[in-house]
């Protein structure tokens, strides 16, 4: 129960940030705050300019909590995690898991890809969009949920224009949401409903397999913390979800 709180608390707070991001901005409110509390992309960003980036500092606090208690952020607080575990209870919570075949061989291919992105970072070419979980959150709310529920407001909106008008009320007869549209968009759908796919083979196939992002962590975590005691500092909080545990792949 704990942890479904904290996972729909920080879920909202990331949406709020991102929808009021605009007006956040102009009174100089960092709206950006889940990106920086990446590792992956900090690092990422360090590497393609070439610089330390003061702003990023915010990422230590994660990697720090990571060697307490594991994998606290995936589990917790990763706007992304909660959205493909929402997603994975509304559609396939009933339905029977493929398993992997061959897990070793799938092992290691988290390093693969982020040796293939640091190595394009080296050259400034960013590609962590698609394999850092908070840019892929920011990504499908932005580019996908957002003009969605733009959409739905202008929809419930026409529903009552006629009453509107019927009353004169000029405000909501005259009231219509620009409806923002992304050249985006189709590539994130894709994006998300692979993504969600690959539930059928394991929860959060994606993070626990291709998604690089927790190897910035996890050497340290398996240095530094036994998994043993790991896990049972976790269980002093509540028991963390099976896709996620200390060091798991």
């Amino acid at each position: 129960m704990i942890q479904r709180i904290a996972q729909a608390l920080f879920l909202l707070i990331f949406i709020l940030l991102l929808f009021f991001s605009s007006v956040l901005v102009t009174h100089n409110i960092p709206a950006d705050v889940f990106l920086r509390m990446s590792p992956f992309i900090a690092i990422s960003v360090m590497i393609a300019s070439r610089t330390i980036v003061a702003g990023m500092s915010v990422s230590l606090i994660i990697m720090g909590t990571a060697l307490i208690f594991g994998r606290f952020f995936c589990a917790y607080v990763c706007p992304f995690g909660t959205t493909i575990d929402f997603f994975d209870w509304l559609f396939l919570r009933k339905s029977k898991r493929r398993g992997v075949k061959n897990p070793e061989k799938l092992r290691n291919l988290k390093y693969y890809i982020l040796g293939f992105l640091a190595v394009s970072s080296l050259f400034s070419l960013t590609l962590i969009h698609a394999f850092d979980p908070i840019a892929l959150a920011t990504r499908i709310y932005t580019f996908l949920f957002y003009p969605l529920s733009v959409y739905i407001v202008n929809f419930s909106i026409d529903i009552f224009r006629p009453l509107a008008a019927r009353f004169n009320w000029v405000g909501l007869s005259l009231t219509r949401f620009f409806q923002p549209v992304f050249l985006a968009n189709f590539t994130t759908v894709l994006l998300f409903a692979l993504i969600l796919a690959l539930n059928i083979i394991q929860p959060r196939f994606w993070c626990r397999k291709p998604l690089p992002a927790g190897c910035a962590i996890k050497p340290g975590i398996s240095f530094w913390i036994p998994e043993a005691h790991c896990r049972s500092r976790l269980q002093l909080l509540s028991s963390m979800p099976e896709a996620m545990p200390c060091g798991s792949n």
